[in-house]
């Protein structure tokens, strides 16, 4: 999917810390003036909303009964289109070390409404030995080629059957590894896998719709381990294509099968960097294709909901699609016994151990892998609402962190199931169910990011449950989600200082992103009353937290 990219808007968000009247005169032409005044409560934190009535505002900010005590300022942009000028900011430098590790969601942008026509399930059932040619992109190349494969492992479960297959120049497939994706997705028993964990909470991954272009109802779902490369600064896991659910006469190169694609070098890989000795499903490759499964899945489910069920010719918009699947590998991750995307500590990792030990950074109790290091990086500079494929692997980390506080705060799978099934495909629908608008959501999103090192707080505010999962229930399975505190990964939060007299002493060398939220610390450790200025422009809100 694209997106237009928008021209920034130069404007400025501003700090005083002191001024001349004469300079102060200047800088208030054009701007509302206002004040407020506020008193903490010495609780273990407060949190204070000056109103935002979307004007140009000059504001005066006063806090007192301060007992040396620590004060933010959160700068939210909340405008869809709009960017801040680059105010002058002293801040850290975040590490750039990390794994280049993204997923692909390959799919079509727009799609023609089905054309009338009722369908029958025609079951498919692949034997194992079976032979046949797939339509298969490699390499992240656009060229697709058919290549001969082999069924490698079928499962039978009520009506479904799963078949596994793998390309057939893919020689480091053992029968183990693909027994293992198989039981992984889809084994006998209620509440043991993929299957069952994901469509109880979104629904069937296909089934009845009345349209020609589309394949039969089929009761197959296929896993395509393909011989892709395993190796490099960015590498496809996997994928669903939604090419495959149409007819060849719609789309010459359908394999028309509802199917996932996996990367099978890097399922059968050995990391030694992590402590493997040998291939077992608990490792770091074959676990974190386990968590691509959950992820694929959801997409795949999400097409048949927008597109087929409810007759759109668009699917959501990649960011809101992608907090979905990301959000899914969530939960279910404690069900598959993987990391998912919270990430790892650096001490189970022997290359991230003794990297960050001698340059001195944090301890290997940090998390690392995972996506939040690149949301605490970038969190200021990337919108919510938006995808480019330059920056992927920060957009994932971003719509993650989103998603992730979304869904500890405004009922977990619940929620997504209502974003997945809703008629919709407008990122609204976000607004609609959450009961809020972006202003608030971005506002109390950027308080929980604050605050995500404590474990008693307000609902709404909510990362942290301490050593306590954060347990839900939909239709007769449990979903745990585990507790996220952004301090704890190697690369903190970024978090601007107010040290400059300049009438521009907050800020970055980035512009501050539509939909995002900055964070300063206007003051340390400061005891009394804390008095400061602050600029603000129509799309800026400002909110305080003390602890």
């Amino acid at each position: 999917m694209c997106m237009k990219l928008l021209l920034p808007i130069l404007i400025f968000l501003t700090v005083l810390t002191s001024c001349s009247t004469e300079c102060q005169n200047n800088f208030l032409n054009n701007y509302n003036r206002r004040s407020v005044s506020y008193s903490a409560t010495g609780n273990s934190y407060d949190v204070f909303y000056p109103e935002y009535d979307g004007k140009a505002t000059y504001l005066t900010v006063n806090v007192d009964n301060l007992e040396s005590q620590d004060v933010y300022f959160i700068f939210s942009n909340v405008s869809m289109d709009q960017s801040d000028s680059n105010p002058t900011v002293s801040g850290h430098s975040a590490s750039e070390i990390r794994d280049q590790i993204s997923r692909q969601l390959i799919a079509n942008t727009t799609y023609d409404k089905p054309t009338s026509r009722g369908s029958t399930v025609t079951p498919l059932r692949d034997t194992v030995g079976q032979t046949e040619r797939f339509w298969i992109q490699q390499n992240n190349s656009d060229a697709v080629i058919l290549k001969p494969c082999t069924c490698l492992k079928t499962v039978e479960v009520g009506e479904k059957q799963l078949s596994v297959w793998k390309q057939n120049s893919l020689s480091s497939i053992t029968d183990e590894m693909a027994q293992t994706i198989a039981d992984t997705f889809m084994r006998s028993g209620d509440d043991n896998d993929i299957y069952d964990w994901v469509t109880n909470i979104y629904g069937e991954e296909w089934g009845e719709h009345n349209s020609s272009n589309l394949i039969e109802p089929n009761n197959n779902i296929t896993i395509l381990l393909v011989d892709d490369e395993a190796d490099g600064s960015t590498i496809t896991l996997g994928y669903f294509w939604s090419k495959d659910n149409y007819t060849t006469e719609e789309q010459s190169n359908s394999n028309k099968r509802i199917m996932f694609y996996v990367n099978g070098n890097f399922y059968a890989k050995i990391k030694e960097n992590f402590k493997e000795q040998k291939w077992k499903a608990s490792n770091i490759c074959p676990a974190t294709i386990h968590s691509t499964l959950a992820h694929e899945f959801q997409h795949m489910i999400h097409f048949y909901n927008k597109i087929v069920k409810n007759e759109n010719t668009t699917l959501s918009s990649t960011w809101l699609n992608e907090m979905c699947s990301l959000v899914t590998e969530d939960f279910v991750a404690d069900k598959l016994g993987v990391y998912g995307p919270r990430g790892r500590k650096t001490a189970e990792c022997t290359y991230y151990h003794n990297l960050y030990n001698n340059l001195g950074i944090k301890s290997s109790e940090d998390y690392n892998i995972g996506r939040i290091p690149y949301f605490n990086d970038y969190n200021d500079r990337l919108p919510i609402f938006g995808w480019g494929s330059s920056d992927s692997a920060y957009r994932y980390s971003i719509a993650y962190a989103f998603g992730a506080y979304l869904a500890r705060n405004y009922g977990g799978p619940q929620l997504f199931r209502d974003i997945v099934q809703d008629k919709t495909v407008s990122d609204s629908v976000i607004f609609t169910l959450t009961g809020s608008n972006l202003e608030t959501l971005l506002r109390k999103w950027g308080v929980a990011c604050m605050l995500s090192s404590l474990t008693e707080v307000e609902n709404g505010l909510k990362y942290n449950n301490g050593s306590s999962w954060m347990m839900y229930e939909i239709d007769g399975i449990s979903y745990n989600l585990g507790s996220i505190n952004l301090f704890n990964y190697v690369s903190s939060p970024n978090i601007y200082t107010a040290t400059s007299s300049s009438e521009r002493s907050i800020g970055s060398s980035y512009s501050l992103g539509t939909c995002t939220n900055r964070y300063a610390r206007a003051a340390e450790r400061k005891t009394g009353t804390l008095k400061k200025y602050v600029k603000l422009e129509s799309h800026t809100a400002l909110t305080i937290v003390v602890r």
